[in-house]
């Protein structure tokens, strides 16, 4: 379950100004998305699960990345008990505590869209832990918080950019969700002397590597925005939010 200041609100006016352009109503008044197919990480529970619930309320086929992918399918039984909502949900499962489950994720989009003979209109790149008590590494080494919040999106966005898989248009969005937190890290620059990538156990605090991670997760769009069509060679808004105080799973 989702508490929050606003934040029903927060994902509302998230998406009318971001998917405005393409939207249309309904004859019951609703406002829909048609024709369009969104991706979203830690789709199964809090923010994401909410996130991909309104897209897929709207008419976006939504692609659910999950860490757990019996969660994810539980979770999509019993929020859409209707047949034809289920089936704008593809579960997909994405580890983001190991590069080989976010490769092997990023194969399993690119087959799902070949199946479906369409592209990614909007990447949301939600999933994320915090407040870790004591140093952690992910599977591939690094600090848990950033291996899951920043490094593992980065390369899943790289991996469904490099595969061609993203539509190029002014209307797709690259959206990384991000937090007012990472002021914390970057009032600290001056600080801290290791490498932002690497993290000394012995210097490790909780929420000043939930900033970092943040921060980074702030620099990647800040960088695609400025590349992705050189880099890529597509067009696409790459941007990062910050989705207010949420008291979440």
């Amino acid at each position: 379950a989702i508490q929050a200041i606003g934040v029903w609100s927060t994902l509302q006016h998230i998406f009318e100004n971001t998917l405005l352009s393409f939207q249309h109503h309904s004859s019951n008044g609703t406002t829909e998305i048609v024709d369009k197919v969104a991706l979203v990480t830690g789709a199964n529970r809090g923010l994401g699960l909410a996130t991909a619930e309104l897209l897929i309320r709207r008419g976006v086929h939504t692609l659910l990345l999950c860490r757990s992918r019996p969660a994810g399918v539980a979770a999509v039984d019993r929020l859409f008990p209707d047949p034809s909502l289920r089936a704008q949900c593809t579960v997909i499962e994405c580890d983001l505590t190991s590069f080989v489950s976010v490769r092997k994720a990023a194969s399993d989009v690119v087959l799902a869209l070949m199946r479906m003979s369409t592209r990614l209109d909007y990447i949301v790149a939600n999933a994320g832990i915090m407040d870790i008590p004591t140093f952690q590494t992910g599977q591939d080494g690094y600090e848990l918080q950033m291996q899951v919040n920043s490094l593992s999106h980065a390369l899943l966005i790289h991996l469904l950019l490099k595969a061609g898989v993203v539509r190029s248009s002014p209307d797709s969005r690259i959206l990384s969700v991000s937090s007012f937190a990472h002021r914390g890290y970057v009032a600290h620059l001056d600080d801290v002397p290791n490498d932002p990538l690497t993290m000394d156990p012995a210097l490790y605090h909780p929420k000043l590597a939930y900033a970092r991670s943040k921060w980074c997760q702030i620099l990647l769009m800040q960088e695609l925005r400025t590349s992705v069509e050189s880099t890529y060679g597509i067009q696409a808004a790459c941007l990062s939010l910050n989705p207010g105080v949420v008291y979440t799973d």
